[in-house]
């Protein structure tokens, strides 16, 4: 088995041991049991990205011969920090103000979609922060969209309160490690407090889904 991948695993497990006070005895079996199904098909498991759709989300470690590998972690580099043998962009910066870069909707939404969906398939709080922040950085840096998106615009908010207000993710971001996104603090209250002010309403809302 590849070592790379085989810490990845020790990392989730050390995970569930950190949260077994906030889970329950079926949730905590769910997770190793899960973790042991990995262990075991792990040379089975094979991309099934098409050309059209991003799928390796069930095991974001499939990214690393996905065919759509090097455009995902163009639009979401924070991504890296799940796949073995990566890293983030030394030049990376998070995205903390409103920016309007310019951006292909279609190809933005599946990306958006893709993170999406490797948060609601992980059990691990870190990956859905890593998922989370992939986010509110592409949202913030191409903000045309959350114009365009009445309903995007809701469930980014969504999110951000969900962050700001859940007792176990309060708890984690409390004592969270940021320095691998390139800052010291928890930018999900700026976040939030920049995407409730009042911004003009756009002439075009487009749906998100």
């Amino acid at each position: 088995m590849n070592d790379d991948y085989l810490q990845q695993l020790r990392r989730m497990m050390s995970e569930i041991e950190d949260r077994r006070e906030y889970i329950t005895d079926n949730e905590y079996l769910t997770m190793m049991n899960d973790c042991m199904r990995s262990y075991l098909n792990y040379h089975q498991e094979q991309c099934t990205c098409t050309e059209s759709s991003f799928e390796c989300y069930h095991y974001p470690r499939l990214l690393q011969n996905c065919p759509h590998k090097d455009v995902i972690l163009q639009h979401a580099p924070l991504i890296s920090i799940m796949i073995p043998n990566h890293q983030i962009p030394a030049d990376f910066h998070l995205q903390m103000e409103v920016q309007y870069e310019p951006y292909d909707r279609t190809l933005l939404i599946k990306i958006l979609r893709y993170l999406l969906e490797v948060s609601f398939e992980s059990s691990y709080i870190s990956d859905k922060i890593i998922c989370a922040f992939s986010i509110f950085h592409l949202v913030f840096k191409h903000f045309g969209l959350l114009d365009e998106s009445s309903k995007l615009r809701e469930v980014v908010l969504n999110k951000l309160n969900e962050f700001e207000s859940g007792e176990e993710t309060t708890f984690i971001l409390e004592n969270y490690d940021f320095s691998s996104f390139g800052i010291d603090f928890n930018p999900i209250p700026i976040w939030a407090g920049k995407l409730r002010s009042p911004v003009a309403p756009s002439p075009f809302l487009y749906n998100f889904i």
